[in-house]
């Protein structure tokens, strides 16, 4: 399951309301899970933009909609809402979203997998 904060919940309203649709609600999905690059989206989305398997949070006010194929790796996510210095962020902490390091006795061929998808590509795509 995931929790969201009540601070998180009234910041996600406050952007609701400006959007002006009473009808809208929260997607939330992860982006390249599994892997050392995972991240997790936060966009609105209308009645009409549901899929029948997604994973539905009623909050006050509105409904989070988990994406069906994200909803194992954001299981046991946290989404908070802080302020800071320069306003406030949303902040999610899905510790499942980026997979797990190979232990030690993993395969090597899972071990330079991770070392690839970890290290050597992210550098790669950072040089274009």
């Amino acid at each position: 399951m995931i929790q969201i904060s009540e601070t998180a919940q009234i910041h996600l309203r406050k952007l609701i309301a400006a959007q002006g649709g009473d009808a809208l609600g929260i997607r939330m999905r992860a982006r390249n899970p599994g892997s050392p690059a995972a991240d997790c989206e936060l966009e609105f989305c209308e009645e009409s933009e549901r899929n029948g398997d997604d994973w539905v949070i009623e909050c006050e006010g509105f409904d989070l909609y988990v994406d069906a194929a994200s909803a194992p790796w954001l299981d046991g996510a946290q989404v908070d809402y802080a302020l800071t210095q320069t306003g406030g962020e949303m902040r999610i902490h899905a510790p499942k979203l980026r997979g797990r390091k190979p232990d030690a006795d993993a395969s090597l061929a899972l071990r330079v997998q991770y070392v690839l998808d970890a290290e050597i590509n992210p550098q790669l795509a950072s040089h274009g």
